[in-house]
């Protein structure tokens, strides 16, 4: 939150390179940089292409910088009658606005492009509605877009993109056998050898699948050598693809937690600086899990705040459900009951049918909410005036106690919500009766 702040300001966050004099270097300067996949009708000179809105955007966000920029020259881009002709543009519009947490500004554009009867666009317009989909948690609305897109008269470039999507769309729905069938029927390492320029998407996904089959080693693999490929062409904002958190949720199931927690701040670091509050709650919250939570709470509960807040539903509904487990097991069974209700939620929304069953598993286990969980009326109103912000001693004096009554009621409080303390109190997250 602090970097989503500092960039609304407008103030530098390292925008550039080493050595760059500016935050968007000449595109000749960034070869490499600019991933044009190969999309047909993008047939601008190279001195145009310098100064298209479209590209500079896509450039900041390959290099997770200037988020703000980034987000204006996307939108002068779809304001722009010959870049709005430009599949390739339109891609990097949409997929920087997308990217960059502007979801609201994606649909808008997403819709009048839709209607406006252009020729050449539905290919890239499907992708970025398969993009925005499964960041709003409709993962069957992503899906069947990118199923049509794996079609053999769809461009090369799109389909090199729908299916490693796809492959990760299928294993969040925990849909075995479609992944399965998928990754044979395209020869996906065959592919990953072919591929060019996608062959950094398609060995994360190959790594997605490595890391649900339990095969942390070569997942490990997977993810370290998808990333050496992206950084090679300055690619390195988790918003394109968090193969850093993988890596170290895949390093800490092998024991390795140093190798683990050093790649998950590397993540949160390059997340800060881009400051979408999706990538920056995932990263703070993949920190948290890989010390399975031995973490302050707080830090678990600003990591959910901010995935609540960037619209990442998926990823909200994983962490509740993580962390709701891990309370239940610590005996923290309110706030437990909370975060698994909340992880319900998400998975019936997103058609996760088996995480809703585990869900429905660990809640059953949890029992009824029982009296010993209730607060009292003093103890519900000492809570709320405590989370609405009064001290201790601003409570006492309202309400004619001793402060040392009010703090043996907020012990009680937090002892009954499964809480560690005034901070967690405050959490949009926690419900009082």
């Amino acid at each position: 939150m602090v970097a989503a702040a500092r960039d609304e300001k407008g103030t530098s966050t390292g925008t550039s390179a080493p050595g760059s004099r500016s935050a968007v270097r000449p595109l000749r300067q960034l070869k490499g940089t600019l991933p044009g996949f190969g999309f047909s009708g993008y047939e601008r000179r190279a001195d145009e292409r310098h100064h298209c809105p479209a590209s500079q955007a896509m450039v900041l966000l390959g290099h997770g910088a200037s988020r703000l920029t980034a987000v204006q020259l996307a939108e002068e881009a779809l304001s722009d009658k010959s870049c709005r002709a430009s599949p390739l543009c339109v891609w990097c519009a949409m997929t920087t606005l997308v990217c960059a947490g502007e979801l609201i500004a994606a649909d808008a554009h997403w819709v009048r492009l839709t209607s406006s009867g252009r020729t050449g666009l539905d290919e890239v317009l499907t992708l970025s509605r398969a993009q925005w989909s499964r960041i709003q948690g409709d993962l069957e609305g992503a899906r069947r877009a990118l199923s049509v897109l794996l079609r053999d008269d769809v461009s090369p470039a799109v389909r090199g993109l729908a299916l490693p999507w796809l492959v990760e769309l299928l294993l969040e729905l925990e849909d075995a056998p479609a992944v399965i069938k998928l990754t044979e029927d395209y020869q996906l390492d065959r592919m990953i050898d072919e591929s060019g320029r996608v062959a950094p998407m398609l060995r994360g996904s190959r790594a997605d699948l490595l890391m649900a089959e339990g095969r942390y080693q070569a997942a490990i693999e997977d993810y370290l050598a998808c990333g050496a490929a992206l950084s090679a062409v300055h690619l390195g904002n988790p918003a394109l693809l968090r193969w850093r958190s993988k890596a170290a949720l895949a390093l800490a199931a092998v024991g390795e937690i140093a190798r683990a927690k050093e790649l998950a701040v590397e993540e949160w670091t390059a997340a800060l600086r881009w400051g979408a509050p999706a990538n920056v709650g995932w990263a703070l919250y993949v920190q948290a899990r890989i010390v399975n939570f031995a973490a302050p709470a707080a830090l678990v509960a600003e990591a959910i705040d901010l995935l609540e807040l960037g619209g990442a539903r998926v990823e909200l509904g994983r962490a509740c459900f993580e962390n709701g487990q891990w309370l239940a097991a610590a005996g923290q069974v309110t706030m437990a009951r909370q975060r698994l209700e909340l992880a319900a939620r998400h998975a019936e929304w997103a058609g996760q049918r088996r995480r809703q069953q585990e869900i429905e598993t660990a809640l059953e286990r949890l029992g009824a909410p029982g009296a010993e969980g209730k607060l009292s009326k003093q103890e519900a109103k000492i809570a709320q005036l405590a989370k609405n912000g009064y001290s201790n001693k601003e409570i006492a004096e309202k309400l004619v106690l001793t402060v040392r009554t009010v703090e043996f009621h907020l012990s009680s409080v937090y002892r009954k919500l499964g809480i560690s303390g005034r901070r967690e109190l405050r959490s949009s997250l926690v419900v009082l009766p």
